[in-house]
C-alpha cells in the first residue's frame, strides 16, 4: 500500500537547491513550496513544457505540476500577505508582460530573479522596491481546511 502524502506548509521551508538559470522562479518556488528537488519538478514540468520550466511557467502549468507531484494546489486571487504561506503571483512593471513568482511565508518573500542568489524581504518593502502588483497566489488546500479548523 502506497504511503499517501502528508504536506504540512507550517513547517520550516526547506530551500531547494538554487540554480542560477535565467527564468526558473517557478521551478524553485514550485521545489522549495512543495519540498520536493528541484530536478524532480524540472523533469515533471516537461510533461507540460518543452524546456521543463525552465523559461517560465503560467500558472495553470504550475497547478498541473504541483497535482502531478501529488500535491494539488489551488489559486486565490486575494492573499492575506501576513498570515498566508504559498507561491505568490506577482506583475513587475519594470518587465513588461512578464509575470514572477515567489515563495509567501507568513509576512516574508524568498525571491530568486534571474541570475542572483535567493532574498528574503518582508513582503510590504517587497512589493513596494519592484513596484509589484499582486496577482494571486497558490495554496495548499490541505492547510487552508487546517486552518479553518482550529
Amino acid at each position: 500500500m502506497k504511503k499517501k502524502k502528508v504536506y504540512d506548509p507550517r513547517r520550516v521551508l526547506q530551500l531547494a537547491r538554487y540554480n542560477p538559470i535565467v527564468d526558473d522562479c517557478a521551478v524553485w518556488c514550485l521545489a522549495t513550496f512543495l519540498g520536493v528537488s528541484y530536478e524532480r519538478v524540472i523533469a515533471t514540468s516537461a510533461k507540460f513544457d518543452k524546456n521543463g520550466g525552465i523559461g517560465g511557467l503560467t500558472i495553470p502549468k504550475m497547478l498541473l505540476v504541483a497535482e502531478r507531484l501529488g500535491f494539488p494546489l489551488q489559486r486565490r486571487n486575494k492573499p492575506d500577505l501576513e498570515h498566508d504561506t504559498g507561491i505568490l503571483s506577482i506583475d513587475l512593471p519594470r518587465q513588461k508582460n512578464r509575470g514572477h513568482v515567489v515563495v509567501l511565508k507568513q509576512g516574508l518573500v524568498l525571491d530568486v530573479m534571474s541570475g542572483r542568489s535567493i532574498s528574503l524581504w518582508d513582503v510590504d518593502v517587497y512589493l513596494s522596491s519592484k513596484r509589484a502588483r499582486v496577482d494571486g497566489i497558490l495554496v495548499s488546500p490541505l492547510f487552508e481546511k487546517e486552518e479553518k479548523d482550529s
